[in-house]
């Protein structure tokens, strides 16, 4: 189906808030060993689903760390030289409303009249078009990206820039890591660092963090069968989506060691298998990971695909990386869904983020048309120690229950 036609069949329905919901979207040491998990903690049943058409990952021995995610939002670099010439440009309503009579200024300029500026805004097509639901009615749009070579995120797919990309690629720039690392694939971060409201020192991160905190979803992660803190070459690494809130104290501060269960919905349960090196967890990608929206639960899921997580596990039991993987440009920016949306909230014109996500996807190429419908991301990933534990199993609530 046409980026037309299903602009017609979603119609124009989403507010600024539903268009920040669909961006949602993140060294070696050691870490406190928790003790050997009880019977009710342990990862069982539809916890070992690895993905759509992936076969089962048998339980291991050996002990449990699990987490709570505390902090996850888009990672990308953003050290001074990162956007040298400034953020991303956008029109204004001051610049838009300037040729306009006193009285009609004065007019849309009114609370009840702003849905009808912002649409008239985005209304900047050769023939009128509204480029929120018809962003492909310019052939092109500009937008201030990243500078430089640095970028923060994993090498994905193991191509470092040289010689023939491999197969399902589409080449596009490889960056270089806070460590010197070759081949990082973040191209969603590229886009998203000179954008004022959703790069990672925006103005929205603040709200992700309060809405994840408060509520609105969390992620659970169970590194199980260890037996060594530092060094083991064969772990399992299943992700939840959780049941519960996060359990916080009277100042709001995330409480460690809490129970906390996974949702019961085989969707948000993925597992995957890793090692741990030098303090290191690292996990081989999977078909595919879900987690729900970080803002609006009506939303669809996010999807990433073939996930993988690189997390330094920390002596004072806490754990802090990336999430890499891949997401769909049609799910990123939806025609239709933003036609009446103030852009001065995520710091981009429409037209731009539609052609810039096509200009610099890199996943999942298309043999017969060259051109690749998926984007490299990076997540960054904090975490405190949690006791996950499972409903079916449990036999007292948990603390966040008798809260």
């Amino acid at each position: 189906m046409s980026d037309q036609n299903m602009s017609q069949r979603r119609g124009k329905r989403v507010t600024a808030l539903a268009l920040v919901a669909g961006l949602g979207l993140a060294g070696a040491g050691s870490s406190m060993m928790l003790p050997q998990a009880p019977a009710e903690a342990r990862s069982t049943g539809s916890s070992n689903m690895s993905g759509v058409g992936a076969p089962r990952i048998a339980d291991l021995p050996g002990k449990h760390l699990g987490f709570v995610v505390t902090y996850f939002y888009n990672a990308m670099y953003q050290g001074k030289d990162a956007c040298p010439a400034g953020l991303n440009k956008i029109l204004s309503s001051q610049e838009f409303l300037a040729g306009k009579p006193a009285e009609e200024r004065t007019r849309l300029l009114k609370p009840e009249n702003m849905s009808e500026l912002y649409r008239l805004m985005n209304s900047g097509g050769p023939k009128g078009e509204n480029l929120c639901d018809a962003p492909w009615s310019v052939a092109d749009a500009p937008m201030t990206t990243l500078s430089g070579d640095r970028n923060d995120g994993l090498d994905l797919d193991g191509w470092k820039g040289e010689g023939p990309a491999p197969a399902g690629i589409c080449k596009q720039k490889q960056y270089i890591g806070e460590h010197g690392e070759q081949g990082i694939d973040n191209q969603l971060g590229r886009i998203y660092a000179c954008l004022n409201g959703i790069r990672e020192k925006g103005t929205l991160v603040p709200y992700f963090m309060s809405v994840m905190r408060g509520g609105m979803w969390s992620m659970l992660i169970d590194v199980s069968g260890v037996q060594d803190m530092h060094n083991d070459a064969d772990v399992n690494v299943d992700v939840y989506a959780g049941a519960e809130p996060m359990v916080r104290d009277p100042s709001g501060n995330v409480l460690t060691n809490a129970s906390l269960s996974p949702i019961d919905d085989p969707k948000f349960q993925r597992r995957m298998k890793g090692r741990i090196t030098n303090g290191v967890l690292e996990t081989t990608p999977i078909p595919d990971l879900f987690l729900p929206d970080n803002m609006l639960k009506s939303r669809r899921p996010i999807e990433i695909f073939r996930p993988r997580f690189q997390l330094t596990l920390k002596d004072d039991g806490t754990a802090k990386g990336l999430l890499g993987g891949y997401r769909s440009i049609s799910t990123l920016f939806v025609p239709g869904e933003s036609s009446s949306a103030p852009m001065s909230y995520v710091g981009y014109q429409c037209e731009s983020m539609y052609h810039a996500l096509r200009r610099y996807a890199d996943g999942n190429r298309n043999p017969s048309t060259g051109t690749c419908d998926q984007i490299s991301a990076a997540f960054r990933v904090e975490a405190i120690p949690a006791f996950i534990v499972h409903p079916e199993s449990r036999p007292v609530p948990s603390f966040s229950d008798a809260r």
